[in-house]
Formats: structure tokens, C-alpha cells, sequence
């Protein structure tokens, strides 16, 4: 695997993320009569963005290691995501 992230470049995160995208771009003009038939192509162009973004990140010398790395869960820890965290910022307390 860290040979794979080695090889691995800004250019061809790019093409891999055009590949998705150009996908997506087909799979939406074939109008397919499905039940849910956006859920696809919403899935391909939301994984083309990431891999845009993570070609963009790696492009401005991040690491490929820290690009690939899924978000942190302590995003979502942050305070005003409870009660308390609302409370001691000033703000009304809905709970």
C-alpha cells in the first residue's frame, strides 16, 4: 500500500477523478427509468469532487497520507453540537 501511495500523483488522482465525473455525465444522459435513478450519478460526481480535491490537496505539497485520511471525528465533537456546548457559549439551551 505505501508503495501504491507513493506512486501516486496529483496528475493521476485528477484523471481517476475525470473518469468519475465523465461516468456520472453518461449515466445522466441515458435517463434510465430506475426508482432512484439520480442516487448513482450523485455518488459519482460526489467521489469525482474528492478525488479533485484530494489531487488539488496533494498538488500543493500535502501529503498523500494526510489527503487520503479519512475527515476527523473530532469535527464533529465540536460544543455546540450538545446542550452544554450551547449553554457555555451564550446561546439559549433547546434541550
Amino acid at each position: 500500500m505505501s508503495d501504491e501511495i507513493e506512486r501516486t500523483t496529483p496528475l493521476g488522482l485528477f484523471n481517476y477523478a475525470r473518469s468519475y465525473w465523465r461516468s456520472a455525465e453518461y449515466l445522466h444522459a441515458a435517463q434510465l427509468t430506475l426508482t432512484h435513478p439520480t442516487a448513482p450519478v450523485s455518488f459519482l460526481f460526489y467521489h469525482a469532487i474528492e478525488l479533485y480535491l484530494k489531487a488539488f490537496l496533494l498538488s500543493q505539497s500535502m501529503t498523500l497520507s494526510k489527503a487520503l485520511a479519512p475527515a476527523s471525528p473530532s469535527v464533529l465533537q465540536y460544543p455546540f453540537h450538545t446542550n452544554q456546548g450551547a449553554s457555555n457559549e451564550g446561546l439559549p439551551n433547546r434541550g
